[in-house]
């Protein structure tokens, strides 16, 4: 892929989740939407695209392919590569509730799964726990 020469944690990240679809199977994968036929149906994407996509995703370990019992059908499990991708899905979603002013879409909230009480990401300064704002987040590259 094009940023796989880059020498960057993002562009190599979106070496593997930049390509069109990629999120949204994932999303859906992670959700229960697990079997070609719904992932395709719910998506609105060509089966041969679909194919090919989840292809890609199982070479870059986002996905396994598992054999359904008893049937000659297959559905998609994450991987955890796939799980850890849960707090990029939350930040895009609060980025859209804050730039994209489209109020018909539904809201994304995380919850503690024992406890039902919502959860936010933040930049947390180590050790003290004192949380920063975006605002006063420098992202510096360091190189090995």
């Amino acid at each position: 892929m094009k940023y796989k020469s880059q020498n960057c944690p993002v562009a190599q990240s979106l070496s593997i989740l930049g390509n069109h679809w990629t999120l949204l199977i994932a999303r859906n994968i992670m959700n229960g939407i697990d079997r070609f036929d719904k992932i395709q149906k719910n998506l609105n994407i060509s089966r041969n695209l679909l194919s090919k996509r989840l292809k890609q995703m199982e070479c870059d370990g986002l996905i396994e392919k598992v054999l359904i019992d008893g049937l000659k059908r297959y559905k998609y499990q994450p991987s955890d590569k796939c799980k850890d991708l849960i707090e990029i899905f939350f930040s895009l979603s609060q980025w859209s509730e804050k730039w994209v002013l489209d109020n018909n879409i539904p809201k994304l909230r995380a919850k503690h799964c024992d406890t039902g009480k919502e959860l936010q990401l933040k930049f947390v300064v180590n050790k003290r726990k004192e949380t920063i704002k975006s605002d006063k987040v420098i992202l510096d590259l360091i190189y090995n």
